[in-house]
C-alpha cells in the first residue's frame, strides 16, 4: 500500500480507508463456493492421474464469482508449489474480447512466461506453447471469460478459433476448465465432439429467499462479512429485520453486488460519522450504484417500493475487474 501523503483530506479517516479496504477485499468461502473448489480440485486430480485429459465448464451470470473462484484455485495451487522452481501445474488464462487464433495464442504464452509471446507464426507460437506446457509440467488450463468466443458485434461462435483450440486440446492432453457467462455454451453445442469433451459441468446460482434453506445459506454468509464490518458492534448488523431480504432484492442475489452495497453503505455511514449501518445508508447506496434518477418504488430500501421485479440489468459489464 502506498504511504503518499493524500492531497484532499477527503471525508474518511486514514483508518476508515483501512478497514474499508479490508472490507472491499474480503473473500468469502461460503458454501456454494466451497462446492466449486472441491469440484474443481477433484477434476484437476483426476486429469493429472489420466493421458488423455478432459474438460470441465463453470458457468455464472456476471457477479456471480466465477473468476474469483478460479483466481482462488489457481492462486492455492502456485502457493502449493512455490518451492518447486519453473512448474505451473495450472495456468490461468483470460481469453481476449476479439479472441482470434493468434491473439488466444499470445494470452497462452504470455501465461507461460514467454518474453516473445507475441512473436511468430502461428505454427511456431503452437510449438512454443507444447514445449513450454510440458517443461512447466502444466497439468490444468483454466479460460476464464470463455464467451469470449461468441463474436461480440455478429453474435456468433468464433468457428476458426474454437475449432483450433479443439485440436490444441487433443494434441496437448490437458485437464481443461473453461470458465463463462452461461451463453459461452452455445460453443459447446456447436458440434458433438466438443460436447463429448465436457465431462462436468458447475453452474453458479445466485443467493435466494424463498426457501428456509436458501435463508439460512445467506445469512451464514452475512454472518461472516458482518465480522469485517468497520463498527464498534457488528453482530446481527446486517441481518436484522427485513436487511437480508433487501439486499437479495437489490442484487438479485449476486454476490458481487451484494457485496458492493454493503462497501458503499459502510462509505456513507463514516463519511456522515455514523457509528452503524442503517437503512437509510443502504437506500443512498443502492441510489448511488444503480442511478440518481431511480424512482422511490424501484428502490428496495425504501418504504414505496413495489414487490414487482424491476426491469433493469442488476450488474452492469465493466471492463475493470470487480
Amino acid at each position: 500500500m502506498s504511504n503518499r501523503t493524500r492531497p484532499l483530506a477527503g471525508n474518511l479517516s486514514d483508518y476508515d480507508i483501512s478497514n474499508l479496504t479490508k472490507l472491499r477485499e474480503l473473500y468469502v468461502a461460503y458454501d456454494q463456493v466451497n462446492v466449486a473448489l472441491n469440484e474443481i480440485s477433484d477434476f484437476h486430480a483426476m486429469t493429472r492421474s489420466s493421458s488423455r485429459g478432459g474438460c470441465m465448464t463453470l458457468v455464472g451470470d456476471s457477479g456471480s464469482g466465477k473468476t474469483t473462484i478460479v483466481k482462488s484455485y489457481y492462486d492455492a495451487i502456485r502457493a502449493a508449489n512455490r518451492n518447486v522452481q519453473d512448474e505451473m501445474p495450472a495456468l490461468l488464462v483470460t481469453l481476449p474480447e476479439k479472441c482470434s487464433i493468434k491473439e488466444l495464442c499470445v494470452q497462452i504464452l504470455i501465461a507461460l512466461g514467454d518474453p516473445c509471446a507475441e512473436q511468430g507464426t502461428k505454427r511456431s507460437m503452437e510449438i512454443r506453447i507444447k514445449k513450454l506446457m510440458d517443461a512447466r509440467k502444466v497439468e490444468l488450463v483454466i479460460f476464464d471469460e470463455f464467451q469470449h468466443m461468441i463474436d461480440p458485434d455478429r453474435d456468433r461462435v468464433v468457428h476458426t478459433t474454437a475449432d483450433w483450440l479443439k485440436t490444441q486440446m487433443n494434441l496437448l492432453r490437458r485437464g481443461y476448465l473453461l470458465v463463462g457467462l452461461p451463453k459461452f455454451e452455445r460453443v459447446i453445442r456447436t458440434s458433438d465432439q466438443w460436447r463429448r469433451r465436457v465431462e462436468s459441468r458447475f453452474e453458479l446460482r445466485p443467493f435466494g429467499w424463498d426457501s428456509e434453506r436458501d435463508q439460512a445459506h445467506f445469512l451464514k454468509f452475512l454472518q461472516v462479512v458482518e465480522k469485517m464490518l468497520p463498527f464498534e458492534d457488528t453482530g446481527g448488523l446486517l441481518r436484522q429485520e427485513t436487511l437480508p431480504k433487501q439486499l437479495i432484492m437489490a442484487s438479485n442475489g449476486y454476490v458481487a453486488f451484494v457485496m458492493r452495497l454493503i462497501l458503499r453503505a459502510s462509505m456513507v455511514a463514516l463519511a456522515h460519522g455514523h457509528t452503524t449501518l442503517q437503512t437509510a445508508h443502504f437506500r443512498k447506496a443502492f441510489r448511488d450504484l444503480e442511478s440518481y434518477g431511480i424512482e422511490a418504488e424501484q428502490n428496495p430500501f425504501s418504504g414505496m417500493y413495489r414487490r414487482e421485479p424491476v426491469e433493469r440489468p442488476v450488474i452492469r459489464k465493466r471492463r475493470e475487474a470487480f
